[in-house]
């Protein structure tokens, strides 16, 4: 009974060494980490303004994407955000962090940056909508052209994604399916392997 005992208290004993050297270590990180964040921020927020005039901000083609289509289909207010879009600078900055934008152009364009980012998130958005939309009154022609484009923007929305695959499934174009698959898997934020499976699902369902 004692040797059981001994073996009991060894392994509580060994069990509380583990845990509070993993949780010296785990603060140890914490610690570290924090402090190359601070170091970083404080790098940022002393970068010099850069011109921001020349980076590729995201245009709207309004005269080749079917607006008028759009709008006999009832769509005005949506046609009319989109013609608000056309009209200001847009950028996906999803990929970056604000402090890595301040380390890239400087804190005094952050302002300028993030609602250049907020204005794409509506417009995939928008797109998305409107793509959704004409797709359940049964205009897939029209629809995909939205839904085209929003993808060939970098839109990682999964609505678009299995709208626009599902109109190349009822096509039987499986060519494009294909390559909005493969699409799909260059997408890095949380969606993409939601998106990869519901189009793979499609692509395998029985017509």
């Amino acid at each position: 009974m004692r040797i059981i005992n001994a073996i009991i208290l060894s392994l509580v004993i060994f069990a509380s060494y583990s845990a509070i050297k993993h949780n010296a270590n785990f603060n140890r990180k914490v610690a570290s980490d924090k402090k190359a964040f601070w170091a970083k921020e404080s790098e940022a927020n002393n970068v010099r303004r850069a011109d921001i005039s020349a980076l590729d901000y995201i245009p709207i083609p309004l005269e080749t994407l079917p607006i008028q289509a759009a709008l006999d289909a009832g769509l005005n207010a949506l046609i009319d955000t989109l013609k608000y879009l056309a009209e200001q600078k847009i950028l996906n900055l999803s990929q970056y962090t604000n402090t890595e934008l301040k380390l890239m152009y400087g804190p005094a364009n952050l302002d300028t940056l993030s609602t250049c980012d907020e204005h794409y998130t509506n417009l995939i958005k928008t797109l998305n909508d409107l793509g959704v939309e004409l797709f359940s009154q049964d205009k897939r022609h029209i629809a995909k052209a939205f839904l085209e484009y929003s993808i060939s923007i970098g839109s990682d929305i999964t609505a678009t994604y299995v709208t626009l695959g599902t109109i190349y499934y009822d096509e039987n174009d499986m060519t494009a399916l294909d390559s909005l698959i493969t699409k799909s898997e260059e997408i890095t934020t949380l969606s993409g392997t939601t998106i990869k499976t519901k189009l793979n699902n499609i692509k395998s369902s029985e017509k």
